[in-house]
């Protein structure tokens, strides 16, 4: 296996089938040659190079379309490469191994209270035993996400905070960056063809903000448009952000741990979760949450009225509890005249999401609606 790269406006129609076939399952080369605008003479060829090079097999027949006949169904082959995943959050840390069906082919956690050197040395090492055990040459890349604020490659919201350089000296992969939330965003790209423009707020216990645009990621110049959680929007607040060090911030103000502090000031907690801030907010009858979550309907709604979004996608615990989503969602509408109640969606499926999200960032390099890159 070789990989190449291309940039726009260049057209593979060899990674459009597989694209196509990743993101869909098996298919008839009718199906697939109406789908991507190609003949079926250009399909089957297509079809018969990728089945030579055995990265796509014919897989049965279906009986399609007029009575009794029968088409042959080709997909790709589910082991023909992978893409390892590393999830960095607060609480755990996750190891995936994907492969090209979207299948956890391995998945190992690390729980802990606070991130330290021996854990992350303990994942690189098992990530090199699987880039051992299954071909490096079969790899595609590693996905890396971390929770929070992520500048320069640096994960700001986490103890260990120079992870990508640790794990780019020790393993010699393509590694792509980002974000968990930014992760989901591709990840939910990756796998709705409908939902090509889409507004993302996860809240909790930070905030973090994504757009998406034509099925990709607007990144702005600094990789950083549409976040807002470090953005100065209280210059004489005295409360310094623990993340950005600034004071004032949108994420100083708005946090769980503020949230929760406001409600409880005697809560003695440095990481905040979702039960810990319902916990805290019963000792003002939820008012200080109730402030913070017509705040953020504020902010959300500027940020909406630039992007014009298809939908937007909430998530994050919080968001499960029908009380704050009903209340946050009737924010959103009443500050804001174009968006409409069937628009504003929870995250479906945000657990297996959240477990594949890391690979699938790799995946979305090769078999995207956009691909960068392309086995040959």
């Amino acid at each position: 296996m070789s990989i190449k790269e291309h940039g726009f406006p260049k057209v593979d129609r060899h990674s459009q089938v597989l694209s196509y076939l990743v993101r869909h399952g098996a298919n008839s080369r009718k199906s697939i040659a109406d789908n991507i605008a190609v003949t079926g003479a250009t399909l089957t060829r297509i079809a018969a190079d990728l089945i030579q090079k055995g990265i796509v097999y014919e897989k049965g027949t279906s009986t399609n379309g007029a009575v009794g006949r029968k088409e042959i169904y080709i997909d790709v082959v589910p082991n023909y490469c992978y893409a390892l995943g590393l999830d960095v959050a607060n609480r755990y840390l996750r190891v995936t191994l994907l492969n090209i069906k979207l299948e956890l082919i391995v998945m190992k956690e690390w729980r802990y209270r606070v991130l330290t050197q021996s854990i992350l040395d303990e994942a690189i090492a098992f990530l090199r035993s699987l880039i051992d055990e299954y071909g490096k040459e079969k790899i595609l890349g590693l996905g890396l996400l971390g929770q929070g604020y992520i500048y320069q490659n640096q994960f700001m919201s986490l103890p260990v905070r120079n992870i990508y350089w640790q794990i780019a000296q020790k393993i010699d992969v393509e590694i792509y960056c980002m974000n968990n939330i930014r992760g989901i965003a591709v990840t939910q790209s990756f796998l709705n063809d409908d939902e090509r423009s889409f507004f993302m707020l996860h809240y909790g216990p930070g905030i973090c903000t994504v757009m998406v645009q034509d099925g990709c990621i607007v990144n702005g110049y600094h990789n950083k448009a549409g976040e807002i959680a470090h953005t100065i929007l209280y210059p004489e607040s005295k409360q310094v952000c623990s993340v950005c060090g600034k004071k004032g911030c949108l994420e100083s103000e708005l946090s769980f741990e503020r949230v929760a502090k406001c409600a409880d000031p005697m809560i003695d907690e440095s990481y905040i979760d979702y039960e810990l801030l319902e916990k805290a907010c019963q000792q003002d009858d939820g008012r200080a949450l109730d402030r913070a979550l017509v705040r953020l309907a504020q902010i959300v709604s500027i940020l909406i009225g630039f992007s014009d979004p298809q939908k937007v996608l909430l998530c994050g615990e919080i968001f499960t509890n029908s009380d704050y989503y009903n209340r946050f969602s009737r924010l959103l509408l009443d500050s804001n005249n174009t968006l409409e109640a069937q628009n504003i969606m929870l995250v479906e499926n945000y657990s297996e999401k959240r477990w594949k999200s890391a690979g699938i960032v790799v995946l979305n390099e090769y078999f995207g609606p956009r691909p960068r890159r392309f086995l040959t």
